[in-house]
């Protein structure tokens, strides 16, 4: 059985039922803002909706920084292997010139 994941076209309206309160206010802000009803919420729902979106990203690009960094500190905590025991120490394997030892 094919199940078909694709939505259906949008129409670009839908019907949207709120406490009078809030119908009131929104009325009342629209009307200082100077725009109708309609723009007035389109204005809230895609300023929302845009901040979310960029939440989204910035979080997704800062967890991907921070598994980087993680897999980094892994990485040289691997190497990590006791000093011989002159130096008395720990010493980091490195395919570089450096290493470095911690007494």
């Amino acid at each position: 059985m094919t199940v078909n994941h694709e939505s259906p076209e949008s129409s670009g309206q839908f019907r949207l039922r709120l406490p009078k309160s809030l119908h009131a206010d929104l009325v009342r802000e629209a009307r200082i803002q100077g725009v109708s009803l309609n723009s007035y919420v389109l204005y809230l729902l895609t300023t929302r909706h845009s901040e979310e979106m960029a939440w989204q990203e910035a979080s997704a690009f800062y967890a991907g920084q921070l598994r980087d960094t993680v897999r980094q500190v892994q990485d040289r905590v691997m190497s990590l292997t006791l000093g011989d025991p002159e130096s008395g120490g720990f010493s980091w394997r490195s395919t570089g010139s450096g290493s470095i030892v911690l007494q």
